[in-house]
């Protein structure tokens, strides 16, 4: 897997921002594994995500690295965290989540949301100006049943301990602007 990462820091007693750029390819190592009880005290464990971060002035959005929430002493704590982030939660066929999904409905971006058979997975992806993420690269959950999402109301959402808001119905073609 191919990747390019680019870091912005400040160094102490500096006022400008410094950025560290790295491009490469990860590919595993053979028969490699940790051991689950290998200690990860003092370690920075981040996760991968969408997020938003105002710098100077301006609202950013973006997909992002950011600290991993919850508390981890070991690996094996680390793969449990990640479980409960990739639990899939429980089919609820008779509740439709699809539509738009903004922490305030007059941002030009947020989330979409799709369901096609009542008993699979909705697809949850970001849409901005851009446009939206590719079905194929989404997150896919129930949205029920899981502790990564808690339904309001049936038109707010708290997902990873941001509140969510309907603000356009499922997509229903051309013409529509998913962002207003």
């Amino acid at each position: 897997m191919s990747f390019a990462l680019t870091v912005l820091h400040r160094p102490a007693g500096r006022d400008r921002e410094e950025r560290l750029a790295m491009t490469g390819t990860w590919a595993p190592i053979s028969g490699f594994r940790w051991a689950d009880d290998t200690s990860v005290e003092g370690w920075s464990i981040l996760q991968l995500g969408y997020g938003d971060d105002e710098r100077d002035g301006q609202k950013i959005f973006d997909f992002a690295a950011r600290p991993m929430t919850g508390a981890a002493r070991t690996i094996k704590d680390v793969g449990t965290l990640v479980e409960v982030r990739e639990d899939r939660g429980t089919p609820d066929p008779s509740r439709d989540f699809s539509g738009y999904w903004k922490t305030a409905c007059g941002l030009g971006y947020g989330l979409e949301i799709l369901r096609g058979d009542p008993r699979d997975p909705y697809t949850i992806g970001f849409c901005g100006p851009g446009g939206c993420d590719p079905i194929a690269d989404r997150s896919r959950s129930h949205i029920t049943g899981t502790s990564r999402y808690e339904i309001l109301d049936a038109d707010t959402i708290r997902m990873d301990g941001k509140v969510h808001h309907r603000c356009a119905p499922r997509y229903d073609g051309p013409g529509q602007d998913p962002l207003r």
